[in-house]
This record gives C-alpha cells, structure tokens and sequence, in this order.
C-alpha cells in the first residue's frame, strides 16, 4: 500500500471513529465530512440544506446500475419535485477523475446539470463513503429536514428501491415538522 493511499485510508477512518464515537450524531458533528466538490470547484456542505429533504445519488461513471437508477428513479423524482424547493437532488460521483465526471454530466448518462453535481474528488475514500457506509452503486439516500442528519434509507445495487419507495419516503419526511 503506498503512503499517500495508506494516510487517506488513516484521515478518513479517523473522521469516521470521530463521529461515530459521538452520540447522538447531529449536523453539527458531521458538518465537516460533508464536504464535496462542485462543477466550479467550489466546496459544499450537505449541512447547507437544512430544513429540506435531500436527495442523493451516489454513482460512478461506467456503472450500468447508476444508469439503470438514474433513469427509472432518480430522474423521475426530480421531474416529479420540479420547483418545489423544498427538495433537494445532490447527484454524488466518486468519478477520480474530474474531466471524466465533467463530461458524464455533459452527457447525461448518470446525471445531468439539472441537480447539484458534487464530485467526491478522490473516489470511494472520501469519508462521507465512510460515514453512511456505502459500499456498493448506485447507492441513494434520504437525508431528512430536521437539524440532525437523518438516513431515512439507502439502496446499493443489490437493494434497488424504485420511485415510488423513495417518493414515498421523501414525502413521509415532507410531511414531518422542522
């Protein structure tokens, strides 16, 4: 294992045991592994969008599953939310190469310049991988509008959910009190 592999390896599960080892976890204890990279190179925080529904999918370039997903969910899901701000669509690559997450956007395989394109920048290592324990694509989560980041569910490659389980869980959240 090289050392630049072997140190991320090191921060990202020293951020992970950081959290994890605080009880409850809130926005404020996981405000900083929230951070990604946008289109612009500009860094975002999911902790941003409190008080909306956030909806994220996490993919990666070449992955026929995310494409699958993409289409039969995620997509209709944004089309469904279109102008209700109270909804958020992050789209999440963990593409290590930005020219190639770029130009996957451009073509609107995986995702397209409707939602807030975030780049992971480094992959699966990224600690925010490691905070909701993903581990297999596309993945998807809910993160609910309260204070405190909440996981109403996730779905790996494996467990594929459709529109309709996360336009339900999405509205169950909608309906719930800041």
């Amino acid at each position: 294992m090289n050392k630049l592999r072997f140190y991320g390896l090191i921060a990202a599960l020293a951020v992970s045991f950081q959290v994890s080892a605080q009880q409850p976890i809130t926005a404020d204890s996981t405000a900083k592994i929230l951070m990604l990279v946008d289109t612009a190179g500009r860094l975002v925080n999911l902790h941003d969008f409190h008080g909306k529904v956030v909806v994220a999918d996490f993919w990666f370039t070449g992955c026929g599953g995310c494409q699958n997903f993409y289409n039969l969910a995620f997509r209709p899901l944004k089309e469904h939310y279109k102008g209700d701000d109270r909804v958020v669509f992050v789209s999440i690559s963990t593409d290590r190469d930005m020219a190639v997450w770029r130009k996957s956007i451009r073509e609107g395989i995986y995702t397209d310049s409707g939602v807030l394109n975030l780049s992971t920048g480094r992959s699966t290592r990224h600690p925010l991988i490691y905070f909701y324990g993903i581990t297999g694509y596309p993945s998807a989560l809910v993160i609910g509008k309260t204070g405190k980041e909440k996981v109403l569910h996730w779905v790996n490659s494996r467990n594929c959910c459709s529109f309709e389980d996360l336009l339900g869980l999405i509205e169950l959240e909608l309906k719930l009190p800041r």
